[in-house]
């Protein structure tokens, strides 16, 4: 699954701590990687953090927070 969905995310020091997908909070146990992506400035588009994370009882996802949107989504869900 490759799409944006946006979604609600409890930070602690502008990194993910849980999210809810499917009416369901995911604790993140661990962030596998994080990088910054500037976007199509050139367009209008904003940078955006993405975090992929591992979550508790397993499963990896990519969110992603829109800086200037203060805006929470989820990128992908891997299988």
């Amino acid at each position: 699954m490759s799409r944006w969905q946006a979604i609600q995310v409890a930070v602690v020091a502008g990194k993910p701590q849980r999210f809810r997908w499917r009416r369901q909070w995911h604790r993140v146990a661990h962030i596998l990687e994080q990088w910054q992506d500037q976007g199509a400035w050139w367009a209008g588009e904003s940078p955006c953090w993405f975090f992929r994370v591992g979550v508790e009882g397993g499963g990896v996802f990519e969110v992603a927070s829109d800086l200037a949107k203060r805006q929470w989504w989820l990128y992908r869900v891997y299988d």
